[in-house]
């Protein structure tokens, strides 16, 4: 079967031929998402730590993707 989608959206049928196609995601012990693998094996992960800003004790997240590109944001 194959998916067939109709003008509002919906999926008539679906191809269960395709596998299972999950996303695992994976927390740490503060229910922070450190990493989301998909059906394809490929990976983003994240880490987190307390960085500082102006003197100022921040939260920074480390975002890693695919094509090991890696942005970084502090919050307060």
């Amino acid at each position: 079967m194959i998916s067939v989608h109709s003008q509002d959206g919906n999926i008539g049928t679906y191809n269960t031929a395709t596998g299972d196609l999950q996303v695992k995601t994976e927390y740490d012990t503060h229910d922070r998402t450190v990493s989301v693998t998909l059906a394809d094996a490929s990976t983003t992960r994240s880490a987190y730590t307390i960085g500082s800003l102006d003197g100022v004790p921040m939260l920074e997240t480390k975002v890693t993707d695919v094509p090991d590109r890696t942005m970084v944001r502090t919050l307060p």
